[in-house]
């Protein structure tokens, strides 16, 4: 393979990776973002590796959410706790909804092992897409 061939897939595989991680942090990719992206799938196995990023870092997943303490408005999306070296909380809340400050529902998975708490994670925020583009399960 040439040099410049090389070249070319690497800095394509590197482009997506930034798209990837971009659409998984943020839930969004914008259209000049999708056409560069070149595909309308990502493998759960990207979308896992961006989680696992950011789990490690800061301990949660997205990075700004936090478990609901009285009197903050509540995250409703799932979101990941690391709760141990090994061990990641997916938790699940609901605000009521006339006051996005209380509390109506909780639920929390705990997981002995990271890679199922983030596939419990993917499957609970996005059955099947991320903003429309389709998330393969790899076997």
């Amino acid at each position: 393979m040439a040099r410049s061939e090389q070249f070319r897939i690497d800095f394509s595989m590197n482009q997506r990776n930034i798209l990837i991680e971009k659409l998984v942090k943020t839930g969004h990719l914008n259209v000049p973002e999708r056409l560069a992206l070149r595909t309308e799938s990502v493998l759960s196995s990207e979308v896992a590796e961006v989680i696992t990023r950011v789990l490690e870092i800061t301990g949660f997943f997205p990075e700004a959410a936090r478990l609901w303490t009285q009197g903050e408005q509540v995250h409703e999306r799932a979101l990941l706790q690391r709760s141990s070296e090994s061990e990641v909380r997916l938790i699940q809340q609901r605000a009521d909804p006339v006051n996005p400050t209380v509390l109506r529902e909780q639920k929390i998975t705990d997981f002995v092992d990271a890679k199922s708490a983030i596939d419990g994670f993917i499957k609970a925020e996005w059955p099947t897409n991320i903003d429309g583009i389709k998330i393969v399960w790899s076997s």
